[in-house]
């Protein structure tokens, strides 16, 4: 049995963390700079090691470490709107972190 390339692995890893983020290629391609025709590359395994600096824009848009992408180490996959969420979490105090967090658990009742 042959081993499958790392680029081609990561590829698939890009590829299936854009997809559980509920990214489509363009919206990756936009937030990225990178073009839509490279991401489809990238996802199909054509990572030349000019491109290592990219790994990190397209960690930060997916959401996931770059640890994740290189090793395959699964961490959850936060969508967009649990990101902005978390966002405006963290900056709150402790008593405001404890109103939002009884206001979920009245809300999820």
């Amino acid at each position: 049995m042959r081993k499958e390339r790392s680029e081609k692995v990561l590829g698939k890893r890009i590829k299936k963390a854009r997809e559980d983020a509920g990214l489509s290629q363009e919206h990756l391609s936009k937030e990225t700079g990178i073009t839509q025709a490279h991401v489809s590359k990238i996802e199909t395994g054509y990572f030349p090691r000019s491109d290592i600096h990219l790994i990190g824009r397209i960690a930060k848009v997916l959401g996931v470490s770059i640890d994740s992408l290189v090793s395959g180490m699964e961490e959850p996959v936060l969508s967009t709107d649990e990101r902005n969420i978390l966002d405006d979490y963290r900056p709150l105090s402790r008593q405001k972190k404890k109103e939002v967090q009884n206001y979920l658990k009245f809300a999820s009742r």
